[in-house]
């Protein structure tokens, strides 16, 4: 049982992180940032309250956010579209930040990716809590 114990753990998610506690600064700032952002009307009366953000491919993609948004393209998709813009570290401006907002923000998402955060989601738990990244 012990064995199969320790097999399992080698399996499960690591953070590569030294001091918890610069981890908990880094996310408390990035996620204040977060929800200053602007996002589609639609996505602000479901669970996505804030822009999701993920990392991939050398960029930032970040979704349900009105940067380069065009309603037609639910139209013809005939369905709501959650608005993915891949490489979003590129613009230079992000409706509901100001330039050094954007620049902090932009900062923060890569340090968290060097920590080995794959990206932020908005998740509660059963204890009620919630959790912003994980």
């Amino acid at each position: 049982m012990l064995l199969i114990s320790l097999l399992s753990c080698n399996n499960n998610y690591k953070i590569n992180i030294d001091y918890t506690e610069d981890l908990k600064t880094i996310i408390l700032e990035t996620e204040a940032l977060i929800k200053k952002i602007e996002i589609l009307p639609k996505y602000r009366e479901t669970d996505y309250n804030y822009p999701i953000f993920s990392f991939g491919d050398g960029g930032i993609t970040m979704q349900h956010t009105v940067v380069n948004y065009n309603p037609l393209y639910s139209m013809r998709e005939g369905r709501y579209n959650p608005n993915v813009q891949s490489h979003i570290d590129t613009c230079q401006v992000i409706p509901g930040l100001t330039s050094e907002e954007w620049i902090i923000l932009k900062k923060n998402l890569r340090k968290l990716e060097n920590l080995g955060i794959k990206g932020n989601d908005v998740a509660f738990y059963n204890d009620g809590k919630f959790q912003f990244f994980y």
